[in-house]
């Protein structure tokens, strides 16, 4: 038997004696008494052997009671008992142990065994005292260097907890000013015309900008001016610098005059008159090369097909017929009413904004200089757009002195949602547009079985009713004819090209463009200074 199910035992029987501490105990507490194995068979039979008829009830103990009180009579007790077996008669007694030797006897032995068992017993249990002393003097011994030990941790916590407790406060501190740099920094940024804020100081910002300046400056010079020497022909570079263009005297310098700003004037509305037409052409033209394209290729994959089934319902065939050309009448409407409306209107729009300049002059001396502009332009805008990188004292509509932990996890949520989105709009997109193709192949296929329908011949079949035929011959007419169109219009749109690539106004054109998008301030500026030069030349 276990010895975790002889203390259950052992505890269960207690309880059922009704001991008062039965309850209370523990099997942990208990195990100490097995770490001998020779006290494992003795604890067994005591946990067996004790039960019920070893305890007197308490209905035996009431009886004894009961019976005291009625007859009267004392209980012996100590030496009455002794006085009163004394005088019991010898004679009896012999008889008595007479007829009782035997069980004396048995008596005996079986008390000489539990004797010899109780010393046994009294000995294992003196050689348990013993060893359980050893174990507790071995355990003190360990315990005398741990109590030093745990006296010196705990002194060393105590200190780690006072310099934790400095560092904190220091941290708290830094963190509160923090706090209140943080919050006068922002109501700095809270008011209507926020600081300009630089690691640098005010006077080492102002040389730095003007060294870079005087740095752009003479970078510009030498690009320009060094390059201007050797096309014109002056050896002298000092002779070139920057003119201001709002001095109308200088623009003899230029060599222009008023005959010849009357030449461009006339030119540029000339140019503007035409430009919109020769686009709608244009425009229209390919519109058409577009359509004529889509039916020649469709006619090619009708015509490629070698195995159709030829349709014998004439009528069937003649009201299809009569329902395409509907169609086709419907869009060519369309195509027309978008022509003569809204591309008109967008065309005019655009040649409004269109000032397109003709070369006079010099042409050789004018394409070599805008070829040198055009090369040195890319660096010179590198060098201005550096410039415009510094931080400036500019008014911000939404000035951030940081961003926070929740702004960005809000900004990331709006990424999600937005993706989420896009994805959800590219799949319903891709899903309309396979089902449109489906749908368009199906319409193919059966237009195809109805128009060549019976038909096992291998060679290429014509087209019937014959209005078809008569369709293509002239689509192919109309090709042919635009295509020369084309060609003629693109050869006229290259050279056109070519004399406006060599202008001097287009590196200015483009300079106007890129300030329409970056910068209105600066271009509002040129826009009054072309009116000051216009008012100042008539003037003059």
């Amino acid at each position: 038997m276990a010895a975790h199910q002889v203390i259950d035992k052992l505890l269960t029987n207690l309880t059922k004696l009704g001991c008062p501490i039965g309850q209370k105990l523990q099997p942990a507490s208990l195990e100490w008494l097995f770490e001998e194995d020779s006290m494992l068979s003795f604890l067994a039979w005591l946990a067996d052997s004790v039960d019920n008829n070893n305890v007197l009830s308490s209905e035996e103990k009431d009886r004894f009671e009961k019976l005291v009180t009625e007859k009267g009579e004392k209980v012996l007790r100590g030496r009455d008992l002794e006085a009163a077996l004394q005088t019991i008669d010898q004679t009896d007694q012999e008889t008595q142990i007479d007829e009782s030797e035997d069980l004396l006897r048995a008596d005996l032995h079986a008390l000489r065994k539990e004797i010899a068992t109780a010393k046994a017993y009294k000995a294992k249990i003196i050689n348990h005292r013993n060893a359980l002393n050893i174990h507790q003097i071995s355990l003190s011994h360990k315990l005398d260097p741990l109590v030093d030990l745990n006296n010196l941790k705990r002194q060393e916590n105590n200190n780690i907890a006072q310099e934790n407790e400095e560092a904190n406060k220091k941290v708290n501190k830094s963190l509160q000013m923090i706090t209140q740099n943080v919050r006068s920094l922002a109501q700095l940024y809270d008011a209507d015309n926020p600081p300009f804020l630089y690691q640098q100081s005010l006077s080492d910002y102002h040389a730095s900008t003007e060294k870079f300046l005087r740095t752009l400056t003479n970078f510009i010079k030498k690009q320009f001016f060094e390059g201007i020497s050797e096309i014109v022909g002056p050896e002298n570079e000092s002779y070139y610098q920057l003119l201001d263009i709002n001095n109308p005297l200088e623009e003899l310098l230029r060599g222009k005059s008023e005959e010849r700003y009357s030449q461009e004037r006339q030119e540029l509305s000339r140019l503007q008159q035409i430009y919109p037409l020769s686009k709608l052409q244009q425009i229209k033209a390919k519109a058409r090369l577009s359509g004529i394209q889509s039916a020649i290729n469709f006619a090619k994959v009708q015509l490629g097909s070698h195995e159709f089934l030829l349709q014998r319902n004439v009528v069937f065939l003649r009201q299809l017929e009569k329902e395409k050309s509907e169609i086709l009448h419907q869009i060519r409407d369309d195509i027309n009413t978008i022509q003569s409306t809204s591309l008109s209107n967008a065309l005019k729009r655009e040649a409004r904004l269109i000032d397109t300049p003709i070369l006079r002059g010099d042409y050789d001396l004018k394409i070599a200089r805008q070829n040198y502009f055009t090369s040195k332009q890319d660096e010179v805008i590198n060098k201005l757009m550096f410039l415009r990188s510094y931080p400036s004292n500019t008014k911000q509509e939404e000035p951030n002195a940081f961003i926070t932990y929740a702004s960005l996890v809000d900004a990331v949520g709006n990424l999600n949602r937005l993706v989420s989105s896009f994805s959800v709009a590219l799949t319903s997109f891709e899903s309309h547009n396979e089902e449109k193709l489906r749908r368009c192949l199906l319409s193919c296929t059966s237009l195809e079985d109805k128009i060549f329908s019976g038909n096992r011949t291998t060679k290429n079949l014509q087209l019937s009713p014959k209005q078809i035929l008569d369709n293509l011959t002239e689509i192919e007419e109309l090709l042919l004819s635009l295509e020369k169109t084309l060609k003629e219009i693109i050869s006229d749109f290259d050279k056109k090209k070519k004399v406006l690539q060599a202008d001097q106004y287009v590196a200015f054109e483009r300079r106007i463009f890129v300030l329409f998008l970056t910068d209105s301030n600066q271009l509002q500026k040129y826009v009054a200074e072309l009116k000051e030069r216009v008012a100042a030349q008539r003037i003059i």
